[in-house]
């Protein structure tokens, strides 16, 4: 008799952690091949000190990898001659020269700089919305501005 209850309580704690699991691992892989979702896909670190979300960095391309969200206090604006924010990725530890792909809301863009002086000084990327794979920018951006 113990040892049918033993089986019983372990089976039940199998079923447990594999339904506990099971959603998780269910949304990653549905949203593999889709735009990203930060919430449904992966938890990011974050930054910022606001409650909208301007970008997400992503350590690999196709937005995979450890990631980091950063915040500010308004939706950006459409056009690029303001500043509505100013990164600079040595203050985040293990970002500087390792994003690979960006996703961009509330219609914000960013600029990527090589070069720990932006936006005076340094190799520039253009504006970017999203970008899955920076291409010759993967590993590079050390600054980031947001418009």
């Amino acid at each position: 008799m113990k040892g049918i209850r033993g089986l019983l309580v372990a089976l039940g704690l199998l079923v447990l952690a594999v339904t506990t699991a099971g959603p998780a691992q269910a949304s990653v892989a549905a949203g593999a091949g889709t735009a990203p979702s930060v919430s449904a896909a992966v938890t990011c670190e974050t930054a910022g000190a606001g409650s909208v979300e301007h970008f997400t960095l992503y350590h690999l391309t196709g937005y995979a990898g450890r990631c980091i969200t950063f915040y500010g206090f308004q939706r950006c604006t459409a056009g690029y001659t303001d500043d509505e924010g100013l990164y600079d990725l040595r203050l985040y530890e293990g970002w500087d020269n390792e994003t690979m792909s960006v996703h961009t809301y509330s219609q914000c863009d960013v600029r990527f700089y090589d070069s720990y002086n932006c936006p005076s000084h340094g190799d520039q990327t253009g504006w970017i919305d999203n970008s899955s794979n920076l291409g010759t920018w993967n590993n590079r951006p050390s600054c980031v501005l947001v418009s």
